[in-house]
């Protein structure tokens, strides 16, 4: 299995293409940008994963979609944020945002199979109600929720704390040690952030 970060859009939010042979799935799209186009060559795009429906990771997805025919995936929660200016953000900045309808509304613990690709869905709200994590094998895409030594923001609409610190939690209890893949910055491990990451610890810190 081969991973490509891909940061794409205003605040180059990442972007992962994830590719086993010919067969590809992406995680979030910030925007269609050529670098990201130039990647997918020779591939088959399956799905674009969204780990939320925040502007700054799905504002491309419209556009990849007719480029490729790619299911959008998305928990129900979030959906009508690809639809709604307002829900998603964009709106608060003034940004263009082309409507797109998600495809496939996985529930917590669903498995999604393509190709030789298994991805396992984390239902992990507190960045938003329906915030999503993907496991596939040994890495886990964190969108949002769980950063380097950080976690996401709850101070936005749909935000929530006691929700997050649940989703934190729940990521720290996995057994054995994952590579994390967040929305944004650099990539880090679970072993690291179960040590290092305070959000993760029992002590009572808020963002």
């Amino acid at each position: 299995m081969i991973i490509k970060t891909i940061p794409t859009g205003a605040i180059q939010a990442n972007s992962y293409l994830i590719s086993s042979g010919a067969d590809a799935v992406l995680v979030d799209c910030g925007a269609a940008e050529k670098r990201l186009l130039d990647a997918l060559e020779g591939l088959k795009l399956h799905a674009i994963l969204l780990t939320h429906g925040h502007w700054d990771h799905i504002l491309g997805v419209a556009e990849l979609k007719k480029r490729t025919g790619a299911a959008v995936v998305i928990h129900r929660l979030d959906a009508p944020r690809l639809t709604d200016p307002a829900l998603s953000r964009a709106g608060s900045y003034g940004i263009a945002q082309e409507k797109v309808s998600g495809d496939i509304m996985p529930k917590d613990g669903e498995i999604l199979r393509y190709g030789n690709i298994e991805i396992r869905v984390i239902h992990t709200p507190g960045h938003t109600p329906g915030g999503l994590c993907y496991r596939i094998d040994r890495s886990i895409f964190t969108g949002d929720t769980l950063f380097f030594e950080t976690c996401g923001r709850i101070d936005f609409p749909g935000g929530d704390w006691s929700a997050m610190r649940e989703s934190l939690f729940r990521l720290r209890d996995l057994d054995g040690d994952f590579d994390i893949y967040p929305g944004h910055d650099r990539a880090t491990t679970l072993a690291h952030e179960r040590v290092h990451n305070r959000y993760m610890q029992a002590t009572n810190f808020e963002p």
